[in-house]
């Protein structure tokens, strides 16, 4: 007749049983302290603006402007270039309650595009070139009927929003350059 009683748990099985438990433990305790995205930037959903560095080259000093001196002009922003130029995806957006007069030109064509929207407009455009890669401006048409209340622009160059601006004022230009 076999002998049907339970054979002795080994002390190095209880051992590693145990190591294994506590090492799951760790790392579920890890996963859940880590999701939080108040601390890492990384993990958080929106993206925010890049802010310049230091050059690590001192001849890369020239590419940036000063802008204690000169501002950017709204009337002429690309006459002034700064950083090195490359390929990216720029998007300019124009949100508003109601109607609103948008201009909007990049600097790869330096044309001006103007149009009078009612609601939200976005368009998005890949081009090679130096900052500041485009252009827009906003205008609350008077006390018209249908006319926005509010409005706002944003550029974002390759996910990152770099300019955002926003007015109630009726009549008064606004611009958003980045």
């Amino acid at each position: 007749m076999p002998d049907l009683r339970m054979p002795d748990v080994n002390r190095w099985t209880i051992l590693a049983a145990v190591l294994v438990v506590t090492g799951i433990v760790i790392i579920v305790v890890s996963l859940i302290s880590g999701s939080s995205t108040g601390d890492n930037p990384r993990l958080s959903s929106k993206p925010s603006a890049v802010e310049p560095l230091e050059p690590i080259d001192p001849g890369d000093v020239e590419q940036r402007p000063d802008t204690k001196d000169k501002t950017i002009d709204p009337t002429d922003p690309f006459a002034i270039s700064f950083g090195k130029a490359a390929r990216r995806e720029v998007t300019l957006r124009v949100t508003g309650n109601g109607s609103v007069n948008v201009a909007v030109s990049y600097r790869d064509d330096k044309q001006e595009s103007k149009r009078v929207i009612n609601g939200a407009y976005s368009t998005t455009r890949v081009f090679k070139g130096k900052f500041p890669m485009g252009m827009v401006a906003i205008q609350i048409p008077g006390k018209l009927p249908g006319s926005a209340s509010r409005a706002s622009c944003t550029i974002e160059i390759d996910g990152v929003e770099v300019s955002t601006r926003s007015t109630k004022e009726a009549g008064a230009l606004v611009y958003c350059i980045g």
